[in-house]
């Protein structure tokens, strides 16, 4: 499987993940997509991933000052107690895409990440094995886009307004006819 990956859309990052690396790598990837709307984009991947993309929002959203209503949101009462603890496994990209993450166990625990222990092949940061730190596009997320792409088609045929388009022979914004629910072309 890893090296079906490796030959389509394969990418790295070093010890830390960054949002703005996760928007870069979704991007390129949906970029090859002929649809302009919105995605629901799920990646399978293993804990070291879960645990990089949580702290890639926490880094950003402490960057740009939400560091207290995170901490806010961060504690909860219990039975006992307090409970601290709450982990990022959606985002939202300002393209509108949305990114959820789905625990694949087998990059934790399976035959790959055992030989990957064996061989030495352990993130530095956290000593999983470097497959707990993967993620890969999901059959759920192309068929997503697969959908939409489909929608479109049959609404451009159907002379319906498709949500997705984009319209880019409008010179007059004011009298553009996507605004009044008609097709652009």
């Amino acid at each position: 499987m890893i090296e079906i990956c490796r030959e389509s859309n394969y990418d790295t990052y070093g010890e830390y993940l960054t949002l703005n690396k996760i928007e870069r790598t979704i991007g390129d990837v949906l970029a090859k997509d002929t649809d302009n709307g919105s995605m629901n984009v799920i990646l399978g991947v293993g804990k070291g991933f879960f645990q990089d993309f949580d702290m890639a929002i926490r880094n950003d959203a402490q960057a740009n000052g939400f560091a207290t209503p995170l901490g806010e949101k961060m504690i909860s009462e219990s039975a006992d107690g307090l409970a601290y603890g709450k982990y990022f496994n959606q985002y939202k990209t300002v393209d509108g895409h949305i990114i959820t993450l789905k625990h694949l166990s087998f990059l934790d625990e399976g035959t790959m990440a055992e030989a990957a222990k064996q061989n030495g092949r352990v993130h530095p940061r956290t000593g999983l094995p470097i497959t707990s730190h993967q993620a890969f596009l999901t059959k759920e997320a192309l068929n997503n886009i697969a959908d939409t792409t489909t929608q479109n088609i049959v609404n451009f045929y159907d002379k319906k307004v498709s949500e997705n388009e984009v319209c880019y022979h409008c010179s007059n914004i004011e009298n553009c006819k996507k605004k009044r629910n008609l097709k652009c072309f």
